[in-house]
């Protein structure tokens, strides 16, 4: 659990430049719209950008260009012993919780689950194909697996809520 907790508060680092590029998005997406602003669209939108450029910084923009070069095509053999190992699992799947939440707020197409999923897992793959070509993180089959499954998780929360509501 330390691990976890280790971990997102050093993720917490990106959170400024996510909120600078979230402002910043969501400003110039109105601007060039030129339409009149929803505040909940707008929000959502901010939280989305936010959210997005701390992802970005965690995967890739954290990391040395050439440090990692190792991929793992082989489902679950990074699951580990390890409390580190299944600290990285955890992390995976919290990473893209507010994926799955996020975007059927902002898209109606992705109120579908199976668009959502899909949305999460090309994605998830856009992430781990990029840090195999940059070297700049370990591309994993697993971190696909668990990336979607915490959108799902996303989704579940998402449709929890609105039931709720």
């Amino acid at each position: 659990m330390s691990y976890i907790i280790n971990d997102i508060l050093s993720a917490m680092n990106y959170l400024p430049i996510g909120i600078m590029c979230g402002f910043l998005g969501t400003a110039m997406h109105y601007i060039l719209k030129s339409k009149v602003v929803n505040k909940k669209t707008c929000i959502f939108e901010f939280f989305l950008i936010t959210y997005l450029t701390a992802v970005l910084f965690i995967a890739l923009l954290s990391r040395e260009p050439g440090s990692r070069d190792m991929v793992s095509l082989i489902p679950f053999s990074t699951f580990g012993t390890t409390p580190q190992s299944h600290a990285y699992v955890v992390e995976n799947i919290i990473m893209f919780i507010p994926f799955g939440f996020l975007l059927p707020l902002l898209w109606t197409r992705m109120n579908n689950l199976y668009f959502c999923l899909l949305t999460a897992f090309f994605t998830s793959l856009a992430i781990e194909v990029t840090q195999v070509i940059t070297k700049m993180g370990y591309g994993q089959t697993d971190d696909v697996i668990t990336n979607v499954l915490g959108a799902a998780v996303g989704f579940g929360i998402l449709r929890i809520i609105q039931k709720v509501k």
